[in-house]
C-alpha cells in the first residue's frame, strides 16, 4: 500500500498580494553561486523587471531595481516565494519540493556539474512543463520566454 503524502516542505502557500517581480534564490557552491548571481542579475535588469535576491555572499551588482536580502529565514522566503510572480532559481530537491509545496513555476538553471541538478532540471521542464536553462548560457531570450509564459505549476496527483 502507499498513499500520496505529497511535497515535503516547510514553505507552504499562503494568501498573500502578487508583487511583479522576479525571485532569484541563490544556492550552491562558491564561486559558482556569485557567477550565477551576476549572470542573473544583469540579464534580467535589462528588462526592467524588480528583482529581489536572497542568498548571496558577495556584494551584488548596484541598481536600482535590484534589492538584496542576504539570507532569508523560512518564513521570509516563504513569504517571498508567495508573493512573487516570478521566480529563478537552481533545480535542486529541496527547491523542487518549496515550488510544488506552493504550487508555482521557476526558471529553473542547474549548476553545472551537479547531474542531480540537471537531471532534475530536465524532468520538471518535460513533466511539469518548468523553462530551464543551462548555467553557463541564460540569455535575455530566456527571461523574455520566462516572463511571457509563467503560469502556476499544476500538480499531478
Amino acid at each position: 500500500k502507499a498513499s500520496f503524502i505529497g511535497p515535503l516542505s516547510q514553505i507552504k502557500p499562503i494568501q498573500t498580494p502578487l508583487k511583479k517581480q522576479l525571485l532569484v534564490i541563490l544556492s550552491g557552491p562558491e564561486p559558482q553561486r556569485s557567477r550565477f548571481a551576476k549572470d542573473i542579475i544583469e540579464e534580467a535588469v535589462q528588462l526592467g523587471f524588480p528583482i529581489i535576491v536572497t542568498g548571496e555572499s558577495k556584494p551584488l551588482p548596484h541598481s536600482k531595481l535590484v534589492k538584496a536580502l542576504g539570507y532569508c529565514n523560512s518564513s521570509e522566503l516563504e513569504q517571498l516565494m508567495n508573493e512573487s510572480s516570478h521566480i529563478v532559481c537552481r533545480s535542486g530537491y529541496s527547491t523542487l519540493m518549496e515550488l510544488a509545496a506552493i504550487g508555482k513555476k521557476a526558471l529553473l538553471v542547474p549548476t553545472s556539474g551537479q547531474f542531480e541538478q540537471e537531471y532534475l532540471a530536465k524532468y520538471w521542464g518535460e513533466q511539469f512543463n518548468f523553462p530551464t536553462s543551462n548555467d553557463h548560457e541564460i540569455s535575455t531570450k530566456d527571461f523574455v520566454k520566462y516572463l511571457n509564459d509563467n503560469s502556476d505549476f499544476e500538480r499531478r496527483e
